[in-house]
């Protein structure tokens, strides 16, 4: 039986954050924008067939940054990176920060 395979090849963005408010103590809503570009391979294994496609879309979401302390933050967002006739990104990422 044949299986059916999609790898991501290449993928890099530029992002912007928008900070909603800064009047809660210490939780900041924000909204994301950015550009993605992402080359992606879709691969038959038993006929040995592949197509690769690059996309390129506008990209947005939305996140909460919790900061705990002066130096130690982290946030979680919801992303929708790309969303084209040949496939979709949807992205939800969890970063911590610590300034030193």
């Amino acid at each position: 039986m044949p299986s059916l395979e999609l790898s991501i090849d290449k993928q890099y963005g530029i992002y912007s954050k928008l900070f909603v408010t800064d009047e809660l103590e210490f939780i900041s809503p924000y909204l994301l924008l950015g550009y993605t570009v992402s080359k992606a391979e879709l691969e038959l294994t038993e006929p040995g067939v592949s197509f690769s496609e690059t996309e390129k879309d506008i990209s947005y979401g939305a996140g909460l940054n919790i900061e705990l302390t002066q130096d130690f933050s982290f946030d979680l967002e919801f992303a929708q990176l790309i969303k084209t006739s040949t496939f979709e990104i949807l992205s939800v990422n969890f970063g911590v920060t610590k300034k030193i």
